[in-house]
């Protein structure tokens, strides 16, 4: 809290209103530099991180709708594209006139010196326009008209179209979404309002209202949501360590056209993996047209499973893999048909980064395997052998040579790992071929 608000005799509303940087700007700028201060010179706390973990465990994603000015939740990690601060941020400025509807970065020093008499001393930041007082691109009291909506207006549009694109799905009554309320009370009620409203759209939605003081829910969504009267630091740890814990695999999805690889918990339904495919895909500009609705098939074991949107993947459909990188990590991996179509950016098919970083390294080592096949010293070693059990060893002492390579063990249980990774990958153009060699 500022210290000068008991002494230059105004309440905490009442030095939040736009009309000080016209009346009296150096005072105004007292008490903002403080909250700039403030705000820069402090790390969000741990909360942050756990509630923007449980929103990367949302396969169609998360938003952060805050009334917070402090940007914190950007410094945290959430992407700048997944957060609308509905009152603006001080780390933002304007004209405050304003003679336009610019909004600029604040520098990270505003140069300001704090004087005794509860004023700054220094250079005022000015809009480079007109040569006006600068102040914070924050919504103040008092019936801020002066605040310019440019920025907000931008992360509107975002918010917008990410829960338009949910009101647009198919499956939209069946959404789980999960509106976690943290802090927001009866004062600015905005946050409280807009979870409200997007509860009332969703049939399936949820709301946690966390708050101390007012947790109370509106008599209509009563039996859609958990009032939590604590607060934020113990509830979310509390959320935190209610998260069922589980494993995760990696899922290739082949489609009529393109293909992708995602990670994603194991035991979840088709439905769910299919929005981790949407999501992963969406990231990198692929998108994923299902072709009249979803439809999805085991490749392993060979006969194959359709599956409803309902079920899981069968557990003998997974064989243990070397994740894609190189890093030594292995992974679960399993391969499903879908009836769908991946396109790029361009339009034309689309391949994510994670499964053709997997093709590349199992085409290398089949073309490494098949050149130290092909040279003189081992033809003549196979030529030489008499029986079958003498080849397969031949051929063995070639893939315990490179299989290592590759993150897979050189040994019969590795060479049986590379046996699984083809039948996963053969639908991809070059690796049957080359397994064939």
């Amino acid at each position: 809290v500022w210290q000068g608000l008991e002494a230059v005799g105004l309440a905490y509303e009442e030095i939040c209103d736009a009309r000080w940087f016209a009346e009296e700007p150096r005072l105004a700028w007292a008490f903002w530099d403080h909250c700039y201060r403030a705000y820069q010179g402090a790390t969000p706390h741990a909360g942050y991180a756990r509630v923007r973990e449980l929103g990367r465990r949302c396969p169609l994603g998360y938003f952060s709708f805050t009334s917070n000015i402090d940007s914190h939740w950007i410094a945290a990690g959430a992407g700048a594209d997944r957060v609308l601060e509905v009152h603006g941020a001080v780390r933002w400025l304007q004209c405050s006139k304003p003679c336009c509807p610019d909004v600029w970065r604040a520098p990270k020093d505003l140069g300001l010196e704090p004087l005794p008499t509860h004023r700054v001393g220094g250079a005022l930041p000015v809009c480079p326009k007109c040569g006006a007082v600068a102040r914070p691109n924050v919504q103040m009291f008092g019936g801020d008209i002066g605040f310019s909506k440019a920025r907000r207006a931008s992360q509107f549009g975002k918010y917008d179209t990410w829960l338009k694109s949910l009101e647009a799905r198919p499956d939209r009554d069946k959404l789980r979404i999960a509106c976690l309320e943290v802090g927001c009370g009866l004062t600015v009620p905005t946050v409280r309002r807009e979870l409200e409203d997007v509860l009332r759209k969703f049939p399936s939605a949820r709301l946690i209202r966390v708050n101390p003081e007012n947790p109370g829910l509106a008599k209509d969504l009563a039996q859609r949501g958990a009032s939590l009267p604590l607060s934020a630091g113990p509830a979310l740890e509390e959320l935190e360590r209610r998260q069922p814990s589980s494993s995760e695999a990696s899922y290739i999805f082949w489609g009529r056209e393109g293909a992708a690889e995602v990670v994603a918990p194991t035991g979840v339904s088709v439905s769910r993996l299919l929005r981790f495919l949407e999501r992963d895909c969406g990231e990198e500009g692929i998108s994923v047209d299902f072709e009249g609705g979803a439809h999805v098939r085991t490749c392993q074991p060979a006969d194959g499973k359709d599956l409803s949107l309902d079920d899981g993947v069968p557990v003998n459909s997974f064989y243990e893999a070397p994740d894609p990188g190189g890093q030594g990590a292995t992974r679960r991996l399993t391969s499903l048909q879908v009836t769908a179509c991946f396109r790029n950016g361009s339009g034309g098919l689309g391949t994510n980064r994670r499964l053709t970083s997997r093709l590349d390294e199992m085409c290398a080592m089949l073309d490494e395997m098949n050149g130290l096949f092909a040279e003189r010293s081992f033809q003549e070693r196979a030529n030489a052998c008499r029986t079958r059990k003498d080849l397969i060893q031949a051929v063995n002492a070639v893939q315990f040579q490179v299989l290592p390579k590759y993150g897979l063990e050189g040994s019969k249980r590795g060479a049986a790992e590379l046996g699984h990774l083809v039948m996963l990958l053969m639908r991809a153009p070059g690796v049957q071929e080359r397994a064939d060699r």
